[in-house]
């Protein structure tokens, strides 16, 4: 059985401006993290976007150090909160689509950069924070390593914390 649904128009123009909006929304994106395109790079030459992959995923050297999922989850719930006052908002012409994508991209752009700063776990190693003198696993040549004096995993220079941008764009 097909069930079927009718409904009839009694204001054209409004409709037509509704789904004019829809469309909208729908052809744009806000995207926030670390884009390839700002090649912001650390005095040993690792660009920030490798620096931030290897935070989240770990390497063979330092274990992972999950950012991203507290911020998506604290971005979620605060977009389904601004989407559900936004919306009328848009419908009733008050607000544009692009605004509120900017919002959101802002709102996203400040989660990201707070997961950083609050990430506490797994903590720095203690020859992390205080350096100390070391062997070149190559070379065998002793050399000291100057500590970053933090005990926060991912903040040092601040260059991952200050590369967090977003942009609205149109879908692809």
């Amino acid at each position: 059985m097909q069930a079927t649904a009718t409904f009839q128009q009694k204001n054209k123009v409004f409709a037509e401006k509704l789904l004019k909006k829809a469309k909208k929304m729908q052809d744009l994106e806000a995207a926030c993290g670390f884009p390839n395109t700002v090649n912001l790079k650390y005095d040993n030459g690792a660009s920030v976007i490798d620096v931030a992959i290897w935070n989240q995923y770990g390497t063979y050297n330092s274990p992972a150090r999950d950012f991203m999922t507290p911020a998506i989850n604290n971005i979620k719930a605060q977009w389904g909160k601004m989407a559900k006052v936004a919306m009328p908002a848009i419908n009733a012409g008050k607000l544009d689509a692009e605004v509120v994508f900017n919002q959101g991209g802002n709102m996203a752009q400040g989660e990201i950069r707070k997961s950083i700063v609050d990430l506490k776990d797994p903590p720095n190693a203690p020859f992390t924070v205080s350096g100390g003198w070391m062997h070149n696993k190559k070379s065998g040549k002793l050399f000291y390593a100057k500590g970053k004096g933090s005990d926060n995993p991912l903040v040092d220079t601040g260059k991952m914390l200050g590369a967090v941008t977003y942009t609205v764009r149109k879908r692809s």
